[in-house]
């Protein structure tokens, strides 16, 4: 943007600005008459005087000594008066820790609890993220982040990272950081609020990355982890040499690491094991490709799918009460009743014994279907038996929006899955709960709420569609990241999701419209 342009931006903006960061001016009491209240600007913050600021850097972590040519980036607090300070030599203390740098001005101060606010280093702050800024938006992380506030003309850095550092001997090109779960330890942007009315340091992350990849200089690396980071069971760190990683360094004990945090793990030399297996790498997900839709009149609000025993058709229920048998062209070989009343929302299957598992919102439970009571079933009733109640949902009063996914993971173990809270359990086929996620806890609370489930045992990999975003997501086996996510807009009410490895593509049951929609999507990779 021009400088002109800028100046007249703000002139324009001014008032609107001042009352979005500004706390806002009471409305004035003003009885008896009909002419408009002359609007009232919010009081302005008095501006520090330019002078000598100091900026002091924590004692620990990655950043404690000042450099020659180092950039402040400094704030009042609104992103337009803002300004980069560059430490000289002559400004450093003896120790390295203070700069004591002359301003001969400084930006207004008109947002937050405090007069200024500094963040370290200036090149990696984004300026366009927000106008109100004691919130600092970092554009990557591989960087020991820093951040402060004004306090009697001094700012006392906090770390806004935890650290990973080592030794090794060898001549090594790159060390490579993972969680020995599916789990993010790199993020490609970060944001922080710092003043001194928010000290935990309230933070965001996205775009994660699940290895962390650094060069080593002189035999020493230094992993720097934005935020706090929890690894249930622990990390490994694999060694490059050209094109092989021939060592590994294994850590089994579960990790928490908070901002403050340096985890020195000292000369890793002595505990490196031999290391066989394939390049560390993010898994590579299939792609979606082209569509076709199929109109299943014959089960309205088809809400269910999976495939059945010998996979060369697909078991579908409607919410209304069908259970059918959906041939890949899209017509309906054959339908049953439930014997009782039963709000069929989701279906599974257990490949080895053909068992049925249905998922009842009605009644907040997991029933079942024997493969001997539909094998050459020609009754127009379908018997099933009831496995367990979902009590969270009944004392929880999900009501309509209880049960909606079911999927047989493995060992007479199911994933069943709720609209409220985006909940997921696991229960045995018995009744018993064996955990609770929610989640709307996983990345960026992506996931809003679950429609259907389909578990996928040749890539261990759990599906889950969301007819709110409107989205299929996918996630890893221990339910602790989302691996990939696809759009699937053009279902209008998506609530079944079954992943297909014969046929190449993933069915979407569809209900938004008086007839039930199917939709086989290919996907590539698959």
């Amino acid at each position: 943007m021009k400088t002109s342009h800028l100046k007249y931006l703000l002139t324009t903006l001014a008032a609107v600005s001042f009352a979005s960061c500004e706390s806002e001016t009471p409305e004035q009491d003003n009885p008896g008459t009909n002419e408009p209240e002359i609007p009232v600007d919010p009081p302005k913050k008095e501006n520090p005087a330019p002078g000598t600021y100091n900026f002091v850097l924590p004692q620990t972590g990655g950043k404690t000594v000042w450099a020659e040519g180092d950039e402040i980036y400094l704030t009042g607090g609104y992103t337009p008066h803002s300004m980069t300070v560059k430490v000289s030599a002559s400004d450093i203390s003896e120790d390295g820790r203070t700069a004591s740098v002359r301003l001969s001005s400084v930006p207004e101060s008109v947002f937050g609890p405090d007069d200024f606010y500094a963040a370290w280093p200036a090149g990696l702050v984004s300026q366009d993220d927000t106008f109100c800024e004691d919130v600092f938006s970092f554009t990557a992380t591989d960087a020991p982040l820093l951040g402060a506030w004004l306090e009697d003309n001094t700012f006392r850095f906090e770390n806004l990272c935890g650290v990973i550092s080592l030794s090794v001997d060898g001549d090594w090109d790159e060390a490579v950081l993972r969680s020995n779960k599916w789990e993010y330890v790199l993020f490609d942007n970060f944001s922080a609020k710092v003043n001194s009315e928010s000290p935990d340091y309230l933070y965001s992350r996205k775009s994660g990355h699940y290895f962390f990849n650094k060069a080593l200089q002189d035999g020493r690396v230094s992993f720097f982890i934005a935020g706090e980071l929890s690894l249930g069971e622990g990390f490994t760190i694999h060694l490059r040499k050209g094109d092989g990683y021939p060592k590994a360094y294994l850590h089994p004990e579960p990790l928490t690491l908070s901002r403050n945090d340096v985890l020195d793990l000292g000369d890793i030399t002595g505990k490196l094991s031999d290391y066989d297996g394939p390049a560390p790498a993010d898994p590579e997900m299939p792609v979606m490709g082209s569509y076709t839709k199929y109109s299943i009149p014959a089960i309205p609000e088809l809400s269910g799918l999976c495939l059945n025993a010998d996979k060369t058709a697909l078991w579908g229920v409607g919410d209304n009460g069908l259970l059918g048998i959906i041939e890949f062209d899209g017509t309906v070989s054959k339908t049953w009743k439930p014997a009782k009343s039963c709000g069929m929302e989701d279906i599974s299957i257990n490949p080895q014994t053909g068992e049925l598992f249905i998922a009842d919102e009605d009644y907040h439970r997991v029933v079942s279907v024997a493969a001997s009571d539909y094998t050459g079933n020609t009754e127009s009733k379908m018997p099933f038996t009831e496995l367990f109640k979902i009590q969270a949902a009944i004392s929880g009063g999900y009501g309509n929006s209880s049960v909606e996914g079911v999927a047989y993971y493995k060992d007479d173990i199911l994933f069943v899955g709720t609209q409220v809270g985006a909940n997921l359990w696991k229960y045995t086929t018995g009744g018993e709960e064996l955990s609770m996620v929610s989640l709307r806890k996983l990345t960026s609370n992506a996931i809003t709420e679950i429609g259907g489930l389909c578990y996928d045992p040749v890539r261990s990999w759990l599906w889950v569609i969301d007819s709110e975003t409107q989205k299929i997501y996918v996630l890893d086996e221990d339910i602790t990241h989302i691996l990939a996510s696809y759009p699937v807009r053009f279902a209008g009410n998506s609530e079944s999701v079954c992943v297909d490895h014969g046929n190449g593509c993933v069915w979407v049951g569809d209900d938004s419209d008086s007839t039930s929609k199917l939709f086989r999507i290919e996907f590539e990779g698959l």
